[in-house]
């Protein structure tokens, strides 16, 4: 499938779940979704102004529901230290 197909799949599955989403956790995805590169947990937190503990569970929820998945193992611009980094799943599968 080529790119273009994989975004469509991934826009549609989100269309359909969005609504079902709470605030945070729509905003943690919609970070993820325009980043230019995937961002971990302390990145998150840092765009959106928000504590690490309260990013972090959005972003547990999302995993379950298919939304985003670990992208690599990189160092963390703001902590330096090893971190996963996340991305949007283009995939575009669900869990509910």
């Amino acid at each position: 499938m080529d790119k273009i197909g994989i975004r469509q799949t991934s826009l549609e599955a989100y269309k359909a779940i969005k609504p079902k989403l709470g605030a945070r956790q729509k905003e943690v995805f919609d970070v993820l979704d325009e980043a230019a590169k995937p961002l971990t947990d302390k990145e998150l937190s840092e765009i959106l102004d928000r504590p690490i503990n309260t990013v972090t569970p959005r972003r547990n929820e999302l995993v379950k529901k298919g939304l985003i998945v670990e992208a690599e193992k990189r160092l963390c611009t703001i902590t330096g230290s090893k971190a996963i980094a996340w991305k949007i799943n283009n995939g575009g599968f669900l869990h509910e």
